[in-house]
């Protein structure tokens, strides 16, 4: 089998790796001269260091980054760590740790051309284009990795992407050193986009925001212009980077996310091409190297390259409900403000565990390995004594009748709740010192409601009866 791969990103690497190390012929081609440089926050997730590390990829965590910060609409700020047993994330340039994943494929026996464009793909014979001009070849299969703008899945006839993030970043000196951790600001003027300072080096951060097309739309499309706004008026970025520091090398672009289809006419779709960037986060490269990865196992396992496109498509499933979730995230964020940028600020599936607050509640947030928030746990405080806990305890909520209608009569009304609130609108409901209370033998005397396993679903039941 010789496979063709158009685009030498992480996808496009990755799957490379893969394949020539299954013993598949393997031809890579960038229209772009290497080395390049990517808009990119330059930040890479501990999933995309996880990548890195099976695929026996070098990549010196120089930051070594545990911790992120996400400051809301509110100046509120919060803090979210990655849990034990996950590698620290870091920040490389682009530059860096795509030629890593790039010198690992030539490395497995791929070959590359750069500079050399694939135009067109039909029965399988590629076009390519180059500066010595135009050559034809002949593959089993094709992989497109042109990234967000390339235009060849559209010539293969492939539904555009549902929606994109545009995004602008550059470098700045810093007034102070910075700590090793990522920053997310949720400004009101972004929403639901972010603004981010990324640490690079000790005194210099990867500066930027990545924002939906109609907020682009809002600002003119002078992103340059919204990102100095948004520097001279929060008082937080000004005590790392000032609003009249000079801000160097950059770069914009788009980020798409959601595709109907990623598989025709022996033709898979990998990476931004694919459309799996995280449409909240904007977190892509842990999804690249994935859909390589996943298209690259799909052509191993089957023989026939139809077969091979139809499991593609199925193990891409998670993606498209990923980006159901995070759609519905957004609009919450727009709606719910401050709350639900901190929620969605930790919404790394399966990666990260982070303080929160919502309406007077404040504690440790579990994300589920699938990636789906489950509002009706969204008040659970968790510590590390209750996760030993496993499912070895059941939390008691304590909420009786008595004390509901006390709490109805505090509110001076005698009906009940209707039926029909939605446990998010009750957790935001919440004050303090709610008579929700919640005892496990995990935990001393919490004055929240508390959950210490995930198998339990009493809570659940609690608020939605609330």
């Amino acid at each position: 089998m010789r496979v063709a791969i158009a685009g030498a990103g992480p996808a496009g690497a990755a799957a490379a790796i893969a394949l020539a190390r299954g013993g598949v012929e393997v031809r890579l081609y960038d229209k772009a001269a290497w080395p390049r440089a990517k808009t990119c926050g330059a930040g890479l997730t501990p999933s995309s260091v996880a990548h890195y590390r099976d695929l026996g990829i070098a990549l010196p965590l120089e930051p070594s980054i545990a911790t992120t910060v996400m400051v809301g609409p509110d100046g509120a700020v919060s803090r979210g760590r990655w849990p034990r047993g996950m590698p620290d994330g870091t920040c490389r340039a682009r530059l860096d740790s795509d030629g890593r994943l790039l010198d690992a494929a030539l490395a497995a026996g791929a070959s590359f051309a750069s500079s050399t464009a694939v135009e067109s793909w039909r029965n399988g014979t590629l076009t390519l284009r180059s500066a010595g001009g135009t050559s034809s070849e002949r593959a089993d299969a094709l992989l497109v990795a042109d990234g967000a703008t390339g235009a060849l899945a559209t010539k293969l006839g492939f539904p555009p992407h549902h929606s994109r993030l545009v995004a602008l970043r550059g470098y700045a000196d810093t007034l102070a050193p910075l700590s090793a951790e990522y920053r997310v600001h949720y400004d009101a003027a972004f929403l639901p986009g972010y603004a981010w300072l990324f640490p690079v080096a000790p005194r210099r951060a990867n500066v930027g925001i990545a924002v939906t097309e109609d907020c682009a739309n809002r600002f003119g499309g002078d992103l340059r212009a919204a990102l100095r706004d948004w520097l001279a008026r929060d008082p937080q970025a000004n005590a790392f980077v000032a609003p009249d520091a000079v801000i160097e090398d950059v770069h914009g672009g788009v980020i798409p996310s959601g595709r109907d289809r990623r598989y025709a006419d022996r033709a898979l779709l990998i990476g931004d091409a694919a459309g799996v960037a995280d449409p909240l986060s904007a977190e892509g490269v842990s999804q690249a190297i994935a859909t390589g990865l996943a298209a690259a196992a799909a052509l191993l396992a089957h023989a026939d390259i139809d077969a091979a496109g139809t499991a593609y498509e199925r193990a891409l499933a998670p993606f498209d409900r990923n980006e159901l979730e995070a759609r519905k995230m957004m609009r919450w964020m727009r709606v719910a403000g401050g709350p639900i940028c901190r929620l969605a600020a930790l919404r790394q599936p399966g990666q990260q565990r982070g303080q929160l607050r919502i309406g007077g509640l404040a504690g440790e947030h579990r994300l589920h390995e699938r990636g789906g928030l489950r509002l009706r746990e969204q008040g659970a405080v968790f510590d590390d004594a209750a996760q030993r806990c496993g499912d070895r305890h059941k939390v008691i909520i304590k909420k009786t009748r008595i004390q509901q209608r006390e709490q109805r009569s505090r509110r001076g009304t005698s009906a009940k709740p209707p039926r029909s609130l939605s446990p998010l609108r009750f957790l935001l409901s919440l004050r303090p010192h709610s008579p929700i209370i919640a005892a496990c033998p995990c935990r001393r005397s919490p004055p929240l409601a508390t959950m210490s396993c995930r198998c339990n679903q009493s809570l659940n039941r609690t608020l939605e009866r609330a």
